[in-house]
């Protein structure tokens, strides 16, 4: 009984911290006005007191809004309209949920002080919030006209948020982000010299298709309606096979083997003695472990397309080791429980293996440094 009284008392307290009065001594009159909205609706608002108190956090966050449209008036900034836009919303959305909770008591939505045109004062601060992101997006794509892709990039953020927060059809914002795609993407020319290692070339190291990103295009010829910006230039390098190396662990395993018995009876037949005879027999057990290392390096170097330039570059390597076991026995093999897998050392892997495997590796690690090696240009 204690505990459920306790569970109780923690629920109601819980219960406390989120009602409208917390929230409205908070100055949170919003929220404050949102859940007595809610309780409105549930019919739990149906005094002239509770009423009362809803109608002061709506007049109390009206207020406030309307004294940041003041201010915001009085700014020359075209960017001002983003904010007003927010503020109009948020009068608007405000307005609407007062209006929904007394749908069906219109003398108690009488009682608050709505602001007539709030849809329509809405809609046309989301015009000219809207309207600064375009002009702000113009200008930036004119300089990425000029060569500017960090500039190109910024203008179709902007037109973004056009269609994000405003508008999905807006002007022709649809062209004019497809324009700033294309003067704020940068191409690069796949260079991959082409080497018989071990009978391996390296012309499929990497797919331009696995590296291209939103903003970096990998082509594997010059040509179209676009300018190569860089030359990425993929130099494969040494690849070693490796030597064998061979490891050998011996031991001898021993044990006792019954090798006779004589049965000692009395007249009768019956066993009255047993004498055992036994054989000391012995293994020697070996284990081989045969590893290998290979490795393979690699260089790449981001030039310019124009100047030759040398703008970045690195050189990295690959390794990777395979390596192989198997035991011999020899001497009594009753005298252990291992079992022989082989006569002499194994081979860890073939050169051919080795060098395909690196290969494996190499076109990873190329395609990883190649987006670390392009990023931000």
């Amino acid at each position: 009984m204690k505990s459920t009284c306790f569970f109780l008392v923690i629920l109601l307290a819980g219960a406390g911290c989120f009602s409208p009065k917390t929230y409205f001594q908070k100055g949170n009159y919003d929220k404050s006005v949102r859940l007595y909205a809610a309780q409105a609706r549930s019919g739990q608002l149906n005094s002239d007191g509770k009423t009362g108190k809803m109608q002061l956090a709506f007049s109390l966050a009206q207020t406030k809004d309307l004294l940041a449209l003041a201010d915001l008036e009085n700014s020359a900034s075209p960017e001002k309209w983003v904010e007003i836009n927010e503020i109009w919303k948020r009068v608007a959305e405000r307005q609407a949920t007062v209006a929904r909770s007394f749908s069906k008591n219109k003398d108690a939505a009488e009682n608050f002080a709505f602001i007539e045109n709030a849809d329509s004062l809405e809609l046309a601060s989301r015009e000219r919030a809207a309207d600064f992101f375009y002009e702000k997006g113009l200008a930036y794509l004119e300089n990425g006209k000029l060569g500017d892709r960090m500039a190109a990039r910024a203008a179709w953020s902007s037109f973004f948020e056009i269609e994000k927060r405003y508008f999905k059809n807006w002007k022709d914002v649809a062209e004019q982000k497809f324009l700033a795609k294309k003067f704020g993407t940068t191409h690069i020319l796949l260079k991959l010299e082409n080497r018989w290692i071990y009978n391996f070339e390296f012309a499929d190291l990497p797919l331009e298709n696995d590296l291209n990103t939103e903003w970096t295009k990998f082509h594997d010829a010059p040509g179209g309606d676009f300018d190569i910006h860089f030359e990425a230039v993929c130099v494969p390098g040494t690849i070693f096979p490796g030597f064998e190396n061979v490891s050998r662990n011996c031991w001898t395993e021993s044990k006792d083997i019954e090798k006779s018995v004589v049965e000692v009876r009395d007249s009768t037949g019956k066993v009255i003695e047993r004498k055992v005879t036994y054989e000391k027999v012995s293994a020697e057990i070996c284990q081989f472990t045969t590893t290998k290392t290979g490795y393979a390096n690699f260089e790449i170097q981001i030039l310019d397309a124009k100047t030759g330039e040398n703008v970045r570059q690195n050189y990295f390597q690959e390794t990777r080791t395979d390596c192989s076991t198997c035991t011999s026995v020899s001497g009594d093999s009753r005298a252990t429980s291992a079992t022989s897998t082989c006569y002499f050392p194994p081979s860890a892997c073939s050169d051919f293996w080795m060098v395909l495997q690196l290969k494996n590796q190499l076109k990873s690690r190329v395609e990883w440094e190649l987006r670390g090696l392009v990023a931000g240009i």
